[in-house]
């Protein structure tokens, strides 16, 4: 594949998320959540990565990778666009170490895609669904891309 000729860069990051430049957030645009759902919480956020688009669409769709730069995930099991994983999440006072699966579905002419995922906390057996929507967009002149996020 062409993308992982290029990969060593983001290998870099996702091993290192601290060493690469530092991320430019803004409060997200795009994409609002399409659904809006009553009773679900809806947090939005950007940032921007010094790396062109289709660059950044690439490793977005590299699952492991991009669990690799996320503190508390681990991947137990993937295959395509599926995963099962373990995710430690505080948010708040409150705190949950889950495990659950997720299918990613991804756009790529519109550079957009959606993480909707399940879970369960092993201590409160509280069950939980959400999704994580996010959208490139090209910036500088191609040299960098914003990652518009929205988790519900």
């Amino acid at each position: 594949m062409a993308a992982k000729a290029e990969a060593p860069a983001f290998e870099t990051f996702a091993a290192n998320p601290t060493s690469a430049p530092a991320a430019t957030p803004r409060a997200a645009e795009e994409p609002k959540a399409a659904s809006q759902r009553k009773g679900w919480t809806a947090i939005d956020d950007s940032f921007v990565v010094p790396f062109p688009l289709e660059k950044v669409w690439a490793f977005m769709g590299d699952l492991p990778s991009v669990t690799a730069c996320l503190p508390g995930a681990e991947l137990v099991e993937h295959g395509g666009d599926s995963v099962k994983g373990k995710i430690a999440i505080k948010f708040g006072p409150m705190s949950a170490n889950f495990a659950g699966a997720a299918r990613l579905e991804r756009d790529d002419a519109a550079h957009h895609a959606v993480m909707r995922g399940a879970g369960q906390d092993n201590i409160s057996r509280l069950r939980a669904n959400g999704d994580v929507t996010y959208a490139l967009s090209s910036e500088a002149s191609g040299a960098q891309t914003r990652v518009a996020v929205t988790l519900e």
